[in-house]
């Protein structure tokens, strides 16, 4: 079943946009370099305080590590982002991973992580968490992405719609994810 669905969405990397040319490119997921694993990372968020988190774990030849999705309560979107980031910390410290790069598609958390501009006071404690979980990694890096290159994490994202509680995937993705890590290059043989 897993060749049926590989050769179905198999699909060629895009090359990266040329800074010259105004005609819209795809971008995707790229691997981390050798050594290093990616946690990519998304949240979904409405004005009734509802959020998704979602996020996904894969090393440098497309494997799939881990993930898992939850619903929470936040009080804005950037806060949503910001606990998707420990959701996948959390996942990361708890398989013991110590070279990551935390990939995620939001801006202002960015900046908030790299000091370059103040935290709101809904996200001050959440960013100060995330620096500390950071430390507890060995090499932890922050890389903002598009979000056409985090399709992986947005998916799961839609999967904790109907969770009451944490979803977590080790060895096999729910097919919607199976589809997306497809779509960025996992193979047969990175599936557990």
């Amino acid at each position: 079943m897993h060749s049926e669905i590989l050769a179905a969405n198999r699909r060629p990397p895009a090359e990266p946009p040329d800074p010259g040319s105004n005609l819209p490119s795809l971008v995707h997921w790229k691997p981390p370099e050798t050594g290093f694993l990616t946690i990519n990372c998304d949240a979904g968020w409405s004005p009734n305080l509802h959020a998704r988190l979602g996020t996904i774990i894969r090393d440098h030849r497309c494997n799939f590590v881990g993930g898992a999705a939850k619903a929470i309560s936040c009080l804005s979107s950037d806060q949503a982002e910001a606990e998707a980031v420990i959701l996948g910390l959390d996942l990361a410290k708890e398989l013991g991973l110590q070279h990551v790069i935390v990939e995620f598609d939001n801006k202002t958390l960015m900046g908030d992580l790299m000091g370059f501009k103040s935290s709101c006071w809904s996200t001050y404690l959440i960013i100060e968490r995330i620096r500390n979980l950071g430390r507890c990694i060995l090499d932890c890096r922050w890389r903002w992405i598009p979000r056409n290159a985090n399709n992986a994490a947005h998916t799961a994202t839609s999967l904790a719609i109907e969770a009451v509680d944490l979803l977590r995937w080790a060895a096999q993705p729910p097919l919607p994810v199976l589809a997306a890590l497809i779509s960025d290059g996992l193979t047969a043989t990175g599936i557990g």
